[in-house]
């Protein structure tokens, strides 16, 4: 059994060490991705709340020229009237006998 003692011992003494580190470059690499993934999170998370601002703008611009907007229909609707009533007042007036 010499020799299973003697392999056993090379690859303590060779790979184990080389094991040792690759461990530890991998656990490096991990705490590296570890603080990315947290920068990408928070930039992710800064975006959408931007997003979410530029939205909530759009709709409140939108909101408000739709009032604009109705506003302005009612107040030509209101105009509309305004003039019909007046024509039909000249007529009215126009027809009436003319007193000296």
């Amino acid at each position: 059994m010499g020799v299973v003692e003697d392999v056993r011992q090379v690859l303590q003494d060779v790979v184990a060490p080389d094991l040792k580190a690759l461990q530890t470059e991998v656990e490096e690499i991990e705490k590296r991705i570890g603080r990315i993934e947290g920068r990408m999170q928070t930039g992710f998370q800064d975006l959408e709340a931007k997003m979410q601002r530029s939205f909530q703008d759009a709709e409140q611009r939108a909101t408000e020229r739709h009032t604009a907007l109705m506003n302005s229909f009612d107040l030509q609707t209101r105009v509309q009237k305004t003039e019909a009533a007046l024509n039909r007042l000249e007529a009215k007036v126009e027809s009436q006998p003319k007193q000296q």
